[in-house]
């Protein structure tokens, strides 16, 4: 059994096709969080998302196109009492995790490897929550055994602990598919950011982050908070894969919309909380 290689790669959220309404704003910092309080209680449908636009210091607030009838006029009514620091985008495509791959890392579904992290000494693999249930067996292209998932959070956050079955420190590393990239350092994620990320299905894409402290409502009344929001595209089997800017790692994959062909939007998993919560420390 060898230790992977991380490749970044995660969730994709709709970004192609937005039609929004632009209001000025001036002071929104106070009311966009009491904003998003509101939204939490009163329009947390499925198909939606919000965060900051850093441009324009609104809250925006993403409905996909699942997102129709009384729903979207229940969303609307809200959008519409929260004011001028609020504004509403109907995207043409549907929100959703994508669970299908940096290494593409098996079980029930194909994700993307995250970041290799020790924990008290001991070597484990993140990825994301959604990917997979806590006990189950993960394995590589390869079909040699990876580990067992012993962590696994979802939804409020999306992230998954995977304890590796051969006690060798492995690489901090992320596959860039033509080499890799080593990962020296966890950082904070800011507002404009250039970024990466590598995955399983569409490998290395770049962009970068349009927003902090994003909230996705993906359906069935699962709801994921603080994540990170970048113009970077991904596709279902990326879920997972890491989200970095040279040597520093940022995110793990949740989410997102639209594709590499079109263009979308991607939310990530904040690495920062995961480390401070586990006490992890790069290898």
């Amino acid at each position: 059994m060898r230790k992977l290689a991380v490749g970044a790669a995660g969730v994709v959220l709709a970004a192609s096709g937005l039609v929004a309404q632009s209001i000025p704003s001036e002071a929104p910092d106070a009311s966009v969080k009491d904003a998003r309080k509101v939204l939490k209680q009163e329009a947390a449908i499925p198909g939606t998302s919000w965060s900051v636009d850093p441009e324009t210091d609104k809250l925006v607030v993403t409905a996909d196109k699942t997102v129709k009838g009384d729903d979207l006029d229940q969303l609307k009514d809200v959008v519409d009492e929260l004011g001028d620091n609020v504004e509403l985008e109907q995207s043409k495509t549907v929100i959703q995790p994508y669970a299908v791959g940096g290494d593409a890392i098996y079980a029930s579904e194909r994700c993307s490897a995250g970041l290799n992290v020790l924990m008290a000494g001991n070597p484990f693999l993140l990825t994301a929550g959604h990917c997979g249930k806590t006990g189950s067996l993960w394995s590589d292209k390869k079909g040699l055994t990876v580990g067992t998932m012993v962590e696994s959070v979802f939804p409020v956050d999306d992230y998954a602990l995977i304890k590796y079955e051969d006690s060798t420190t492995p690489e901090s590393a992320v596959n860039l598919y033509e080499g890799v990239n080593k990962v020296f350092t966890v950082g904070t994620p800011t507002e404009g950011m250039q970024v990466e990320r590598s995955g399983s299905t569409t490998g290395v894409q770049r962009g970068r982050i349009t927003g902090l402290n994003a909230t996705v409502n993906y359906g069935n009344g699962i709801s994921v908070d603080g994540l990170i929001q970048t113009d970077v595209c991904a596709e279902p089997g990326d879920s997972g894969g890491p989200l970095f800017s040279g040597g520093m790692a940022l995110g793990l994959l949740s989410g997102g919309y639209g594709n590499c062909k079109t263009g979308g939007a991607t939310y990530y998993q904040s690495l920062n909380e995961v480390f401070s919560k586990y006490n992890l420390t790069l290898p």
